[in-house]
């Protein structure tokens, strides 16, 4: 059985961060397009507050993320994040009215169990030392079988065969 490294606080707060903000500017962003009239242009996005608050909580997002990505391997912040998917349908059902069928409590009961089991692994890959690294890869060059190619004369092509004129008239 694999037995995880200990989250760390700075991890673990920063996920959990970043599942409730992902969540918000979905709300947040669904809650603004419905208040747009059906004719507005591009530019009207820009008069609609909560398009502004999407905006700077994407921002927001993208700073908890960088520190993250700095604690954390890719593969397992992103799939872990997927819990937002949860959030964003629970909330959808409470907030916007939506209804959610037993095809998509499938759904989400795979995306939790999902995440159980990559929060099952370790959060950053173990490095191996600077020193043993170097070791490593010279008994892997000295593995290396280096064969001489030879190299021969390009192949001569066939003359092009001459034009033909045309006698259309």
């Amino acid at each position: 059985m694999i037995i995880p490294r200990k989250l760390p606080l700075k991890v673990a707060f920063g996920l959990v961060l970043a599942i409730v903000v992902d969540s918000a500017i979905q709300i947040f962003w669904k809650t603004a397009v419905l208040d747009l009239p059906d004719d507005a242009s591009f530019f009207a996005i820009f008069k609609e507050p909560l398009f502004l608050v999407v905006i700077t909580i994407m921002t927001l997002q993208f700073f908890n993320w960088m520190v993250v990505l700095a604690n954390a391997d890719l593969s397992f912040a992103q799939p872990v994040t997927a819990l937002s998917y949860v959030c964003v349908a629970v909330m959808s059902a409470i907030f916007l009215r939506e209804s959610v069928d037993a095809v998509q409590m499938l759904g989400i009961a795979l995306v939790i169990a999902g995440v159980y089991f990559i929060s099952r692994t370790d959060h950053l890959t173990k490095r191996a030392e600077p020193e043993a690294e170097d070791g490593l890869i010279a008994e892997r060059a000295e593995h290396l079988v280096v064969r001489p190619v030879a190299i021969l004369p390009a192949p001569k092509l066939a003359p092009a065969a001459p034009k033909l004129k045309s006698h259309a008239a």
